[in-house]
């Protein structure tokens, strides 16, 4: 999270500035999480990657606020993106989407934060997102 300070109409704000890695490997349903997240939070970062790997190599060089990772990756899956994100960081949420909803004990075993089924609603991704980030 970065604080940034922005002068609007000669009044000063403090904005705060999250990074988010969205990390799923169909174009559609990371297209769709992305324009959530961005109309949620007008001056997200948003990271997009297609796998955990990719997801990882992100978070280790630039960190993040929250991490929103599918389960089956090609590879590397949501379950080892979770292991290797709490080796490094137990603190920061991870959400677990996925339509396999057995992954849902396995993916709490693993660490994750919260684990959301798909399909999914636009209301029901924005009140998960403004439980674990606050907007200004």
């Amino acid at each position: 999270m970065r604080r940034v300070l922005c002068w609007h109409e000669r009044h000063e704000a403090v904005v705060t500035t999250y990074h988010i890695i969205v990390t799923d490997d169909t174009d559609s349903v990371r297209g769709i999480i992305t324009r959530i997240i961005a109309r949620t939070y007008p001056s997200v970062r948003i990271s997009a990657v297609a796998d955990g790997a990719d997801a990882l190599a992100v978070f280790d060089h630039e960190g993040a606020d929250l991490i929103i990772t599918n389960n089956e990756m090609r590879r590397m899956g949501g379950l080892e993106l979770i292991r290797a994100v709490r080796l490094r960081n137990d603190r920061i949420p991870i959400v677990m989407v996925s339509g396999n909803h057995s992954a849902q004990d396995d993916a709490f075993a693993a660490g994750v934060t919260l684990f959301v089924e798909k399909p999914f609603s636009t209301a029901e991704l924005i009140r998960i997102l403004q439980s674990l980030l606050p907007i200004n």
